[in-house]
C-alpha cells in the first residue's frame, strides 16, 4: 500500500562553513523518505558530479548524504544546494561555503 510512502525530509540540514584554501569542504545532510529519495547536489544551479576533487556519498541506511571537495579553491566559494526527491515530492535546502584566502 502507499500508506508507508513519505515525503523526503531533512533530519539534519547542512551548515554554512568556512574552510581554508587547500583544505577540505565537507557538507553533510541527513535525509529520510520512503521510497529512498534520490539526492542531487547543485552549486549556483549547476549540478555537481563526482570528479577528481569532488566525492558524493549517499548512505541509504542512515540517510546521510555527503559532498566532499578536497583542495578547496576560491572558485568553490558559494551557495550549495541539496535536493532530495522521491515519488511523493521534493525538498531542498542550501548552505554557504566560504573559502578563506591563504595569508
Amino acid at each position: 500500500s502507499n500508506a508507508e510512502n513519505s515525503m523526503p525530509k531533512f533530519i539534519k540540514k547542512p551548515s554554512d562553513q568556512t574552510v581554508p584554501q587547500g583544505g577540505t569542504i565537507k557538507i553533510e545532510a541527513i535525509v529520510k523518505g520512503t521510497p529512498t529519495p534520490e539526492i542531487r547536489w547543485y552549486k549556483e544551479n549547476r549540478r555537481i558530479y563526482n570528479n577528481d576533487r569532488t566525492t558524493i556519498k549517499n548512505d541509504t541506511t542512515t540517510g546521510k548524504a555527503t559532498l566532499t571537495i578536497v583542495k578547496a579553491k576560491q572558485e568553490d566559494n558559494g551557495v550549495y544546494e541539496i535536493k532530495a526527491e522521491n515519488i511523493i515530492g521534493r525538498v531542498d535546502t542550501t548552505c554557504t561555503v566560504h573559502v578563506s584566502k591563504k595569508r
